[in-house]
């Protein structure tokens, strides 16, 4: 009977695809980027040192983390060993790194290095498949061959040869490796194995994960979003290693995906792989104008009028519901030119004004017939607010007479203010909605736009 275990990763954002130029672009370029130098740790924990000569002894860290064994032998004079904690850069590691002294010696036997990890510290991965590596003098991670993982004892250990700086590391990279990912956005993992030309000859479980990443491999896999296979539209979904975010952010922006992968066989057993991973989603945000005026003359006498009035609001998706913020509502304006003098009376909201959101709902895309998503916002209703003015002009027999534009201003103070509703699409770009006519300075003008904000 096989024996089954379960390998957990906790890394950010995927996908499964290999193939096409495109790809294997994105493959040699993680390739070199995971090949490239890092900088050098800096210390980071108190230093051990020990003294240790012909006969051998063992050096464990400050922290109790790493265990130096070193046989009898190895050493052809007494020499003084220390291991000095630093902290890590290495990309896809755990834990700190280690720098261990005098670098450069020589040693006629190898020694044993040992890892020691925590179940609280792995948070639920699984160390068969961690490495050692260590750091040359160009700041080159290389990975150690023939690394051995003991579950019982919670170690990783394997034999060196010489002394510098060493880390755990993971031999199975992901990329990228930290995202975030905005509501209706999609990507994609990459999954690579450790750069073969860091390597010595392969082992026995480097050559299954090999046959795995190879062509034509065959092993059953499922992706679940947070434990539900394939995902819904509340948290998005994933098809063939991409994930779509959903249209509207949920509850918890922290989005688990995980890809299990039955049937991989290693030296010690058969396993089933379970790679997880963490989105972190970003909602959208929308700017929308509304933006109204008109010109007209009101005859020989009281000349012609030129009335304007406009809002602005964000339309909030970061949330699991939609929300406006940031509501300008301006003044209206009205400038006159004429034979009357004017005066206003009262200073009013004018026909846009904007309270809040009565009721919304977001459409999920329908490819092809209707690609992006479709917002719908219904706003709080309220009356007309005009500002009211005040005429004196001049009679046909030479005298004044005074009117009001308090009467009109009551006709229209019955009607709804502006926007009622507006309904856009999920999209990038700036979008007229409909409601929309004329241009500036055209005797009826009226835009109602919006514009997605472009600012993580």
């Amino acid at each position: 009977m096989s024996m089954k275990k379960i390998i957990v990763f906790a890394f950010l954002a995927i996908s499964l695809i290999t193939y096409g130029q495109d790809e294997q672009r994105k493959k040699d370029s993680m390739a070199l980027s995971l090949s490239a130098p890092t900088e050098i740790g800096k210390p980071d924990g108190e230093p051990v040192s020990h003294k240790i000569g012909k006969d051998g002894g063992t050096l464990i860290s400050s922290d109790n983390k790493i265990k130096l064994i070193i046989p009898p032998g190895a050493l052809s004079e007494e020499t003084l060993i220390s291991i000095q904690p630093t902290t890590n850069f290495a990309k896809e590691s755990m834990g700190k790194a280690y720098q261990l002294e005098p670098s450069g010696i020589q040693f006629q036997l190898p020694l044993q290095l040992i890892f020691h990890y925590t179940d609280k510290e792995m948070d639920g991965q699984s160390p068969e498949i961690m490495g050692i590596a260590s750091q040359n003098e160009k700041g080159i991670w290389q990975h150690l061959e023939n690394v051995k993982v003991d579950t019982i004892s919670k170690s990783i250990s394997g034999d060196i040869r010489h002394f510098s700086g060493w880390a755990l590391q993971w031999e199975l990279y992901i990329f990228p490796m930290k995202t975030y990912l905005r509501t209706d956005e999609s990507t994609a993992i990459v999954m690579q194995l450790v750069n073969q030309r860091d390597r010595a000859p392969q082992s026995e479980d480097q050559q299954a994960l090999d046959h795995f990443f190879g062509p034509g491999n065959s092993y059953p896999k499922t992706w679940y979003v947070n434990n539900i296979p394939g995902g819904n539209a509340v948290l998005g979904t994933i098809n063939s290693g991409i994930y779509t975010a959903p249209s509207l952010v949920p509850v918890t922006n922290i989005i688990e995906i995980t890809l299990e992968i039955e049937g991989v066989s290693f030296r010690l057993g058969t396993y089933t792989l379970i790679r997880k991973t963490i989105i972190l989603l970003v909602g959208r945000r929308y700017k929308v104008l509304v933006e109204h005026s008109t010109f007209g003359s009101a005859g020989t006498v009281l000349g012609d009028v030129y009335y304007s009035d406009a809002g602005t609001f964000i339309v909030s998706m970061e949330e699991p519901e939609i929300k406006i913020t940031d509501i300008k509502n301006y003044d209206d304006f009205f400038s006159y030119s004429g034979k009357c003098t004017q005066v206003t009376t009262h200073v009013g909201k004018g026909l846009i004004n904007i309270i809040g959101i009565r009721n919304w709902r977001v459409t999920p895309a329908q490819p092809p017939q209707h690609p992006f998503p479709i917002v719908e916002i219904i706003f709080i209703p309220s009356r007309v607010d005009m500002s009211v003015l005040e005429f004196t002009c001049p009679d046909r027999k030479g005298g004044t007479i005074n009117m009001s534009s308090s009467l009109a201003m009551a006709f229209i103070q019955s009607m709804p203010v502006l926007p009622i509703s507006i309904t856009f699409l999920v999209k990038e770009g700036e979008q007229i909605l409909p409601g929309s006519i004329g241009r500036p300075g055209d005797k009826l003008y009226q835009k109602i736009s919006v514009t997605q904000i472009r600012d993580w």
